[in-house]
């Protein structure tokens, strides 16, 4: 198995793991703090105005997080990999595609409120086949991770295209992880909703018993 995956190490630490840094406090460096942070901003925003509660947050981490964890993660992000161009790229490049994924519905979560969409998104999941849902996500996903591979290996050897070459593909992987994860939530609810639906059925079809009748019997 580590003979498997030798190369594929070797790959990662000849491309991504390079000694090209800056130095912390130094024009490049609040240069690229400055572009993480922007990104985190259009994330934190975006997700604020979908969901403000963090009820439709899809990532339990950042649901756990809040709005103050999150706040100081993306401030220490900043500080840290500020001094690191590759990641500061990359993290940009993939705060950027999750802002605009949530932009996409933004407006329909706060028109329809939190509570009101989840039970909407978690009916049509239930009503859909479970295959269908997932494979739109992981297309999804597979999409946005192909062109980010094809960057990271046959890119120029920058740090550049290497960053948001990383980006993309990190993005692909959340979209898929964090898709999935949503969706077995919504699975092990959807014992209970079936559970519940078959009771509603079941008391509405027994006969009334005693002085209480149906409204329309005779």
């Amino acid at each position: 198995m580590s003979d498997l995956f030798a190369p594929l190490a070797r790959w990662f630490a000849e491309n991504l793991t390079g000694n090209e840094f800056v130095r912390f406090g130094s024009g490049s460096w609040w240069g690229f703090a400055a572009l993480i942070l922007a990104g985190r901003a259009c994330d934190l925003g975006s997700t604020y105005l979908a969901t403000p509660g963090l009820e439709l947050e899809g990532n339990p981490v950042a649901r756990r997080l809040g709005w103050r964890g999150g706040i100081l993660l993306s401030l220490a992000t900043a500080v840290i990999f500020g001094t690191w161009p590759l990641i500061a790229i990359s993290v940009t490049t993939t705060s950027a595609l999750v802002a605009g994924r949530n932009f996409q519905h933004a407006w329909m979560m706060r028109t329809m409120g939190e509570s009101a969409y989840q039970a909407m998104f978690s009916e049509q999941v239930w009503r859909s086949p479970r295959w269908l849902v997932l494979g739109c996500h992981w297309a999804e996903a597979l999409l946005a991770a192909l062109p980010g591979v094809a960057l990271l290996v046959w890119g120029e050897d920058t740090r550049v295209s290497l960053g948001v070459g990383l980006g993309l593909t990190a993005y692909g992987g959340a979209v898929a992880g964090f898709s999935t994860w949503v969706l077995w939530q919504n699975g092990k609810d959807r014992l209970s909703y079936e559970a519940w639906t078959r009771h509603q059925a079941e008391k509405a079809s027994r006969p009334a018993v005693g002085p209480h009748r149906p409204d329309d019997a005779p």
